[in-house]
């Protein structure tokens, strides 16, 4: 006998005997589903942790962790730089030397864990850039054009103006 005809069988049988027994109709018995025992909650409660990569015991671990986040970010300059359209302004050469100097302003750190806490901020800001959660201007300002260039800017747009207009800007420019 086949999977069908037994499947077919079952439900002749069921509709027979539902037929003939009639049962009065409770709408509330038939809308419930059937309670869960607390394990299965468990299991579902497990299910939906996000795991979290382990610390690391060692700081040569650590460091071989930020290598491989150093490779992967490395990795993915080029579907950044077509995500973002930064091929006007900047390179791919400069934007690895701007993460390189990222993780370098971290170098004095000797504690695994913080480490491993700089890590995971750093996968979580190179997730968001990836899945295109931030702008083209939180990425140039950000990565390109970085502190010092605000500075300069500044300095240029004082070279035109009048000595009057110089001290007034310096008593009262906040």
């Amino acid at each position: 006998m086949t999977h069908l005809n037994f499947i077919t069988l079952e439900s002749t049988k069921i509709n027979r005997k539902t037929t003939s027994q009639a049962r009065p109709h409770n709408s509330s018995a038939s809308c419930r589903l059937p309670r869960r025992s607390n394990k299965h909650r468990e299991k579902m409660a497990f299910a939906m942790r996000v795991k979290v990569p382990p610390n690391s015991a060692t700081l040569a671990e650590a460091r071989h962790r930020t290598f491989d986040f150093f490779r992967a970010a490395c990795r993915s300059i080029p579907a950044i730089m077509d995500i973002y359209n930064l091929y006007d302004v900047v390179n791919p050469s400069e934007l690895r030397s701007t993460i390189a100097a990222e993780i370098r302003k971290n170098a004095h750190i000797t504690n695994p864990k913080v480490i491993d806490m700089l890590l995971f901020k750093g996968m979580e800001e190179l997730s968001n850039i990836t899945e295109h959660a931030k702008q083209r201007h939180h990425i140039i300002g950000q990565y390109v054009v970085g502190n010092q260039g605000l500075v300069q800017d500044v300095a240029n747009k004082d070279e035109n103006i009048s000595s009057f207009l110089k001290s007034f800007y310096k008593t009262n420019y906040f």
